[in-house]
């Protein structure tokens, strides 16, 4: 399958309402554009990739992203800048440390994405709290 964002949303077990594909969905939404394809490329351990895809949106303020790109740093290995992602996520959203999982639960992310990205915010040497549901 091409990597469409109706696709991509689908693997990611995300329910997105996709606004047309092709049709300058990118240029209207140029951040969040790319955020399914930031999930999918982490879904496939394309940690690379995920990273170059987060590093394209402008969100320098939102959690969803920031723990996303701390999970990533720690599966590349980079582990100082794992702990400033989560430092960084800790100071704009406190109850990240109550249930990192939560933000993504919400969106209705697969459990096992969600659970992908714990496990790479445990390999930055961070405590991710037992699953509360």
């Amino acid at each position: 399958r091409p990597r469409s964002v109706a696709n991509v949303c689908r693997s990611v077990g995300a329910r997105y309402r996709v606004v047309g594909t092709g049709d300058g969905a990118e240029s209207r939404h140029p951040d969040w554009f790319w955020w399914p394809f930031c999930l999918d490329s982490f879904r496939l351990k394309e940690f690379k990739d995920a990273r170059d895809c987060v590093h394209k949106m402008n969100l320098p303020n939102n959690h969803y992203v920031h723990t996303l790109l701390a999970a990533i740093y720690a599966e590349l290995g980079e582990v100082n800048k794992a702990n400033e992602a989560i430092e960084h996520i800790l100071s704009i959203h406190p109850p990240f440390a109550e249930d990192p999982r939560r933000p993504y639960t919400t969106r209705r992310i697969s459990p096992e994405l969600i659970e992908a990205i714990m496990d790479g915010l445990r390999k930055s040497g961070y405590h991710v709290p037992e699953h509360a549901g």
